[in-house]
């Protein structure tokens, strides 16, 4: 499996940057491709219905899919990632926008992926939602400011948080009470978030 890092751009908010190594793949979701513009980023593939965008931008490598269809333009560009080996993925423009639904969605992907062994990380620049199956997740001690933790399906069992203002030991969180998990802290200390059985989404803001 490719351990470079796929990026998506979807068409929700993004206000930030990326840093593109050697072996990244860079892939614009229908109107996705507008942030790549701001940034001078042209895109290895260009794909979905463009319908947000309303046109088909003159690209070498264009994939362009019926408006009816069982995916969002952001999975597919998922699969089109998975396809061609990457298991590392960080979606830009996956929050905020127009369309909250499209948000909901993106984090679900999230999380499912993640019990596929995929790590999808979501942002708009400001907020980070990464979800973990069956692992855990460290802090470096560096970022500020408030971190919020749900089960994804049901009950995630032995969640353990350590380094944040709240701990946590082998405890059990149900979606059905999410609540426990809201409004935790960092400080200056390294932080690790792990799950023994289950699926957790991870929620944070950039410093």
């Amino acid at each position: 499996m490719n351990q470079n890092i796929c990026y998506i751009f979807a068409a929700g908010d993004f206000n930030g940057d990326i840093k593109i190594q050697d072996g990244d793949l860079i892939i614009a979701a229908d109107a996705g491709y507008h942030h790549l513009e701001k940034l001078n980023i042209i895109p290895d593939i260009l794909l979905g219905d463009f319908d947000t965008i309303g046109l088909v931008p003159c690209h070498p490598n264009i994939k362009q899919f019926p408006k009816e269809k069982d995916y969002t333009d952001t999975e597919l560009a998922i699969i089109e990632g998975v396809n061609q080996g990457y298991t590392q993925f960080v979606i830009c423009g996956a929050i905020g926008g127009k369309r909250l639904e499209h948000t909901i969605a993106n984090i679900s992907l999230s999380a499912s992926y993640a019990e596929r062994g995929y790590g999808i990380t979501l942002t708009d620049g400001q907020y980070i939602i990464k979800s973990i199956h069956n692992s855990s997740l460290t802090f470096s001690g560096k970022e500020k400011g408030f971190i919020s933790v749900f089960p994804a399906f049901g009950m995630a069992k032995g969640v353990t948080e350590t380094g944040l203002k709240y701990s946590l030991e082998n405890a059990v969180l149900d979606s059905g009470n999410p609540t426990l998990g809201v409004s935790n802290e960092f400080t200056d200390e390294k932080a690790c978030i792990s799950v023994m059985d289950g699926t957790l989404i991870i929620i944070w803001k950039t410093n």
